[in-house]
């Protein structure tokens, strides 16, 4: 933002991992019921520090299934050839929620990390959301 001020920033959580969501909704960091498949989401609450980052910084904390989480992964992987885990899995499936409120001119960066899945999690997670 100090930089470029006109850009702006979305968020993105798998359901079941929804702390920044529900703090943003709640006004401060609240506990939350974990339940998603994207460990590397599921902290129980966030920090005060990390809410007032994201609540002065970030547009909207989108949030998405983990079946999209989980297409996301495979689309990467296949598209891409990036092997991601389901926190950047849901990159896509958000970019797509983000395109539809600002329309399809908007130019979009993504920040994608992880890798911490294993190959026979990916499989598992496909199988279970039946995506093979």
């Amino acid at each position: 933002h100090a930089l470029r001020p006109g850009v702006r920033v979305w968020g993105v959580e798998t359901e079941g991992a929804e702390a920044m969501s529900e703090a943003l909704a709640a006004g401060g960091p609240v506990p939350v019921a974990l339940s998603s498949i994207s460990t590397t989401l599921s902290a129980p609450t966030v920090s005060q520090l990390t809410y007032d980052h994201v609540s002065a910084l970030v547009e909207e904390v989108l949030v998405v299934p983990d079946r999209e989480a989980v297409q996301g992964c495979l689309d990467l992987t296949e598209h891409a050839k990036v092997w991601t885990e389901p926190a950047a899995g849901c990159l896509l499936p958000g970019a797509r929620l983000v395109r539809e409120r600002v329309g399809d001119g908007a130019r979009l960066g993504l920040v994608v990390c992880g890798g911490n899945a294993t190959t026979a999690d990916m499989m598992s997670w496909a199988d279970r959301f039946g995506l093979r």
